[in-house]
């Protein structure tokens, strides 16, 4: 039954004879336990595949064996150099083997299939430096979305791994190697937590409040030991509210997982307590001392010592109903009381479970059958109300369609009454605005040739006068310019008749100065009349003016008369449009009132193949 070699090759086991399955030994007078077989190989570290099917051992000579519980039956699962050993194994997530070594390195293999059953290992994570010195221990932690695997290591460090091998998360809070840890899950209010040991005699209680399994150093909690030895060994109590630690000097110390608070110290160990493992509704402790001692989970008592194992244990783990314990030369496999009661409290929870389903299931057949009458009921009630309401909408939709019918007669109507208004009103405003312009511009015309005549005569008469004036004017000129020539020659008569008297002188003198004056009259006449052309001018450019700020009047009086009735026409066909957009609006609804009558009929088509489905089921 033991795993087959050839003398003298590293790395494989030593062919013994296996011990029959469930041949208790003579010298074991103690009921609560039996022995049932005994492995001949020498394994440092072990792991119980999902339903007991498989169990995982790393042995001291080198590879991780697989074995058989049914038979005892053993092969090689991973190869290992005999100087690296295997230090560390854990299975995560049920397919995955993550192997630690000795010399701190890190590897993952796919040992199970996705139907569950064994297969032959596959590297998964390529293996890698985990810690500077050996890996000591390996746990996975399930967190609320992912899944992590943490790590303990002899370099004083604890690692968190994403299931791929990637970094997550590191601590190094302790100041000796980390020798233990424990995963606690979410349960009661009670958040999911990591717990480690380490060799400098601490314990670091870290919550993981946040769900994200990121350790860290400063917001766990530290507790102390009985003593100055380093903790070798931990585990979590059945009810997962405790946590029991192992020390190097043999004592047990058990600390709850709440507050941290001590609930008990113990020490039936002489040696170092290699592993702590629950059993059933007790802990199994270990020790280098060859002794393994079962405590009641609950009281803390001894329940009882098992004899000596042949050799310094160096783990156990629990394999369904038995317990195998690994020491430095075998494997011993044990049956315990303890388990058959667990089991049998499973059975009785089990079966208390299925009565529950039971009668939940019959209450829910209840609820189920009249759950169906109300529907039956409420079928029917939904019948005859979509047979009314069918009706209902019928005769909804012939009055609203009527009613439409109606408003678009109307509004056509309407319509062609407004627009023939319009055309009516647009032609009276178009002959209107024609006769207007045409009255203005003959008023304008008429106005403008009256002004020109007026204005011809006026200059006609003020040329008449100006020249009559310079006509007098030149006959005056004339005249005194014959007198002054008259004069001129009886003064030349009288100076050539010697008659130089002083009467002639001052009658000439008299004369002279009468012509004088008369030519200063004529001129002052004569720039009387100039000014009275300048005058006759002005008031010419006055009427100029007079006319042209008439025409502008004229036309501006067109100009707004013409304005007015652009504006009318503009009212009366923004007046036809609001009455074609009315008759659109009318037309829209008409068309909107059918839609609805459509979509009416498919949903009273709908529901009618709904109550027909309903009928059916």
């Amino acid at each position: 039954g033991s795993v087959r070699s050839r003398r003298g090759q590293p790395g494989h086991p030593r062919r013994r004879p296996r011990i029959p399955a469930m041949a208790p030994r003579a010298d074991n007078d103690n009921l609560h336990v039996a022995h049932v077989a005994e492995l001949p190989n020498a394994s440092q570290c072990g792991i119980s595949g999902p339903r007991a099917g498989v169990v995982y051992t790393g042995s001291a000579d080198g590879p991780v064996l697989s074995w058989s519980p049914s038979d005892g039956k053993a092969s090689i699962c991973v190869e290992r150099p005999r100087d690296k050993p295997a230090s560390a194994v854990c299975l995560v997530n049920g397919t995955d083997l993550w192997v630690g070594g000795v010399a701190g390195d890190l590897t993952a293999y796919t040992v199970r299939g996705a139907d569950g059953k064994p297969k032959k290992a596959v590297a998964k994570v390529k293996g890698f430096v985990a810690h500077a010195k050996g890996v000591n221990c390996v746990k996975q932690i399930v967190g609320k979305i992912n899944t992590f695997v943490v790590t303990g290591g002899a370099d004083k460090h604890v690692r968190v791994w994403t299931v791929d091998g990637k970094p997550h998360a590191a601590s190094a809070h302790h100041g000796g190697a980390v020798t233990a840890l424990v995963v606690f899950k979410e349960k009661n209010n009670q958040p999911a937590a990591v717990w480690s040991g380490g060799a400098d005699g601490k314990v670091y209680a870290w919550k993981d409040e946040k769900g994200d399994s990121a350790i860290d150093g400063k917001s766990g909690k530290v507790l102390t030991g009985p003593g100055k030895g380093g903790v070798t060994a931990m585990c979590v109590n059945p009810d997962d509210t405790e946590t029991w630690v192992g020390y190097e000097d043999g004592r047990i110390r058990v600390f709850a997982r709440d507050t941290g608070a001590v609930k008990n110290d113990n020490s039936m160990h002489s040696k170092a307590v290699t592993c702590l493992v629950p059993m059933g509704d007790h802990v199994w402790s270990a020790s280098l001392d060859h002794l393994v001692v079962a405590w009641d989970a609950r009281t803390k008592s001894t329940v009882f010592i098992l004899p000596d194992q042949g050799g310094s244990v160096r783990d156990m783990c629990r394999v369904g109903w038995s317990m195998w314990v690994m020491n430095d030369k075998c494997i011993n496999i044990w049956a315990a009381a303890s388990n058959e009661r667990e089991l049998r409290g499973r059975v009785k929870a089990i079966n208390e479970e299925l009565d529950g389903e039971k009668t939940a299931r019959e209450a829910e057949a209840k609820r189920a059958a009249d759950e169906k009458d109300r529907l039956e009921t409420q079928l029917a009630e939904a019948r005859e109300q979509a047979k009314k309401d069918r009706e209902d909408a019928k005769k909804e939709l012939e009055n609203t369609r009527a009613k439409a019918n109606f408003q678009l007669a109307t509004a056509k109507a309407t319509a062609k009454r407004v627009k023939e208004g319009l055309e009516n009103e647009l032609k009276e405003l178009g002959d209107s605005k024609e006769k207007a312009l045409t009255d203005a511009k003959q008023a304008a015309e008429s106005e403008e040739a009256r002004l020109k005549e007026q204005a011809e005569r006026e200059k006609s008469l003020a040329d008449e006068y100006a020249q009559g004036i310079k006509d007098r004017a030149a006959a005056d000129i004339k005249q005194l310019q014959d007198q002054l020539e008259e004069e001129r020659r009886a003064r030349s008569g009288l100076e050539a008749a010697g008659a130089d008297s002083d009467a002639a002188t001052k009658m000439l003198a008299q004369e002279r100065d009468d012509l004088r004056k008369d030519l200063a009259d004529v001129r002052k006449k004569l720039n009387e009349e100039e000014e009275r052309a300048a005058l006759l001018a002005k008031q010419k450019d006055e009427l100029a003016l007079a006319k042209e700020a008439s025409e502008a009047e004229l036309r501006a009086d067109a100009e707004e008369a013409a304005r007015k009735a652009a504006d009318a026409i503009a009212a009366l066909e923004r007046r036809a449009g609001n009455a074609e957009a009315r008759g659109d609006e009318l037309q829209t609804n008409l068309d909107q009132s059918q839609a609805d009558k459509a979509d009416l009929e498919k949903r009273l088509a709908a529901e009618k193949d709904e109550h027909a489905a309903a009928r059916d089921a």
